[in-house]
Order: structure tokens, then C-alpha cells, then sequence
């Protein structure tokens, strides 16, 4: 997941297997972010609990960068949208 399905650390809901088309609410463009369940929060604990359960610094590591992928996604006002595009704002509103 972390190597191949994150972008930048943060995720979507749902994935075809060759990453071609992605899905949040709707479909997703691959440099978007869901921030809501099931989406990078999600992901993020789910890490974090590989972490406890194995004690495998990988799965710390790849919480970690889900973390900061959150700190990009947040708005200047400190909450989140529901939804983040990495590319840049002139993309989410074409999206």
C-alpha cells in the first residue's frame, strides 16, 4: 500500500489493481486525496495498528508519512476538507 498506492502517503477509497482509475465519492484523479473514511485517516490507523501488532519500523514509517500527507492536505484555517489534490488548486476545480 505504501510503495505503491499512496500518493505522496495519502489514498482514496478504492483502487483498480493496475491503479488506473482510482475512486473516492467519485472517481478520483490519481494526485487526490480522500481525507474522510475510508480514506487516508483510515489507512493511517490501520498502519499504525501493523505497527503495534509487529513491531515492523516499515509500517511506523509509512504511518508517519500518511501523517505528513494530512499536514499537506490541511487547510490554512486548520481543518481538512473532505477531499485534497496534491497537484494544486487549479486542478480540484477543474476536477
Amino acid at each position: 500500500m505504501h510503495e505503491h498506492v499512496s500518493y505522496r502517503g495519502a489514498y482514496v477509497w478504492s483502487y483498480l489493481p493496475e491503479l488506473s482509475v482510482t475512486w473516492g465519492e467519485t472517481e478520483a484523479r490519481r494526485t487526490m486525496c480522500w481525507v474522510q473514511p475510508p480514506g487516508t485517516p483510515s489507512v493511517g490507523h490501520g498502519l499504525l495498528d501493523a505497527y503495534h501488532a509487529t513491531g515492523d519500523e516499515t509500517f511506523l514509517r509509512a504511518a508517519e508519512r500518511t501523517g505528513l500527507a494530512l499536514v499537506r492536505a490541511q487547510l490554512p484555517v486548520g481543518g481538512w476538507n473532505h477531499l485534497h489534490d496534491f497537484a494544486d488548486e487549479a486542478s480540484l476545480r477543474e476536477w
